[in-house]
């Protein structure tokens, strides 16, 4: 055979060989390897009941698959794998367990090609509690706070379970800090004897009306509180001002001081209140802390139901009783601040009356406000007193003892002057300041010191004063007035449908006032304006002939004046 036919051959034999089925193509080797990595139990939640796993696997061939979850060896679940993973840690069909207490969770995690890696994680389970507040709290009223257990769970008789009442500003409360609106009470004790059911007393008036619950368990089941970390807050309403729970179910104890204001080198007594059912015993320990540096001045007594201290310096000064007994514990605290006397009186400023929003009718509403400072402890309380026609003086009601505005009617016609003074938390109390006489009085549409542009109608309405009142629907239309006074009110009807006006005060805009609204309102104050004295001056009032609802009525006007 010639040498161009061997070769001849041989380029057939390898051109048949390429068209084989394979040839020249890479073969796939099959993924062996199982994914490799760890994985650790990363938190609990205890809002929902739930536990979240940290997974750190890896797998180059085939990738990361599904991650098998487990209780004890119980039933899978089956997730899609990721670095994180949340199940309900008391539901076997979600991977997690049947019962509470020590487990071992298995997650095996799954490739692409279906190879597995099992990895055991230890673990608990524990009941979760949720505070419940079946009633609104108030102030001096019986309030409620509620343990609620995850379903199925009861506290066995030795469970332990600790509750701590405290009360202040937020800043004390996050920092545990005292800053003069701090206290507290703390009890502990077993299930067998109630402390891990309801709590029942009568809510305390406190200087800061914010309270938190901290409420924490032990025992077999090893019971937690939901909240982050571990408390509840709640705000009262105030139905009493009195200091002292009266009533508890549970024994507590709670510390108050003979005064709310010590004064430097002044002795102050404080007294523990045995409550609920407390008893004298085993030699409680007070202890006084003076001021928030890291050295402060302390105090130390054992047993007895009074501590008296004399303060050396202002400050912070908390005071404690606290009592250890086996299982059971109780304890209280309070932190008024200590101040150098104070003698010196606070001052006011004049009230200052102005016309309020509201309907008109034989009175007119009158807002009056004022201001107060002091240079010593603080003002405590306002007392606001008027005289009417030149009657005596009587007291006006204020919404808060330090409130520094009220809105009050005024009769029409009357004559009115206003006062106020200051009482500072020492007792001194200031001058008082007297704001001017004044009449509220009331002009009719009707009257011809009003002047209306044509166009305007007089028309009949019940609830209008006098059973009239002016009004028009086109653009341009004006009303104007001319008086002597301080302060002015327009007196209109506001709607479904009414329109809109420009308010010109000598001659300058002011603003743009809308009488539109969801009900009828008659006799309405819809626009006001003040000045410092009394004047002449004039109000101008021009519709604006909105689209749709372009009426507007006038039915008079309220002046302040002499």
């Amino acid at each position: 055979m010639s040498a161009v036919v061997r070769r001849f051959l041989f380029g057939l034999l390898v051109i048949g060989m390429l068209g084989l089925p394979g040839a020249g193509s890479v073969r796939a080797v099959p993924d062996e390897t199982p994914p490799t990595g760890s994985a650790t139990l990363y938190t609990y939640h205890h809002e929902d009941e739930s536990i979240e796993f940290a997974f750190a696997f890896s797998d180059p061939e085939s990738g990361l698959a599904s991650i098998a979850m487990s209780c004890d060896g119980g039933p899978e679940a089956t997730y899609p794998y990721a670095t994180r993973l949340t199940i309900k840690r008391m539901d076997p069909a979600a991977g997690g367990c049947a019962t509470l207490g020590e487990h071992t969770f298995s997650a095996r995690v799954i490739n692409g090609a279906g190879l597995d890696t099992t990895v055991g994680i230890s673990g608990w389970t524990v009941a979760v509690v949720r505070l419940e507040y079946p009633v609104a709290p108030q102030t001096g009223k019986p309030f409620t706070i509620r343990p609620v257990y995850s379903d199925g769970y009861t506290p066995p008789s030795n469970a332990v379970c600790r509750w701590e009442l405290r009360w202040g500003s937020t800043r004390a409360l996050r920092d545990n800090l005292a800053d003069e609106s701090f206290g507290g009470l703390l009890f502990e004790g077993p299930a067998s004897a109630g402390f891990c059911g309801d709590w029942t007393f009568t809510l305390p008036w406190v200087p800061v009306r914010q309270f938190e619950v901290t409420f924490t368990g032990s025992g077999a089941a090893g019971v937690k509180s939901t909240e982050w970390p571990d408390r509840d807050l709640f705000y009262p309403n105030v139905s009493g001002t009195d200091r002292r729970i009266h009533q508890s179910n549970l024994p507590i104890v709670q510390v108050l001081p003979s005064t709310y204001t010590p004064t430097v080198g002044k002795p102050v007594t404080y007294t523990r209140y045995l409550i609920g059912g407390a008893v004298d015993c085993c030699t409680p320990t007070w202890i006084a802390r003076l001021g928030n540096s890291e050295t402060p001045k302390t105090w130390q007594q054992s047993g007895g139901s009074t501590f008296t201290v004399t303060p050396t310096g202002p400050g912070n000064l908390v005071v404690g009783w606290d009592r250890r007994s086996g299982t059971y514990r109780l304890g209280g605290y309070y932190d008024p601040p200590v101040r150098y006397a104070d003698r010196i009186a606070p001052n006011t400023t004049v009230p200052v009356q102005k016309l309020g929003g509201g309907t008109v009718g034989d009175t007119a509403p009158l807002r009056l406000t004022w201001g107060g400072s002091d240079s010593g402890w603080g003002i405590s309380s306002f007392r606001l007193e008027r005289s009417v026609s030149g009657g005596a003086w009587t007291n006006v009601p204020l919404p808060s003892s330090t409130a520094k505005s009220i809105v009050h009617p005024v009769s029409i016609g009357k004559t009115y002057r206003f006062r106020v003074r200051a009482t500072d938390k020492a007792g001194n109390v200031g001058a008082w300041d007297y704001g001017p006489s004044f009449k509220a009085r009331r002009i009719a549409d009707t009257s011809s010191a009003v002047l209306f542009s044509s166009g305007w109608r007089l028309a009949s309405d019940p609830t209008a004063f006098g059973g009239v009142l002016h009004e028009v629907g086109t653009a341009g239309k004006a009303s104007s007035f001319r008086f002597s006074g301080r302060d002015i009110a327009w007196i209109a009807e506001r709607g479904p449908g009414h329109g809109q006006a420009k308010v010109y005060i000598d001659g300058r805009y002011v603003r743009t006032v809308d009488l539109v609204a969801p009900g009828s309102q008659p006799r309405y104050v819809v626009f006001t304006h003040q000045w410092p004295t009394v004047g002449t001056h004039t109000i101008r009032i021009v519709v604006v002939g909105t689209a749709g609802r372009p009426v507007v009525s006038a039915d008079g006007f309220v002046l302040l004046g002499s």
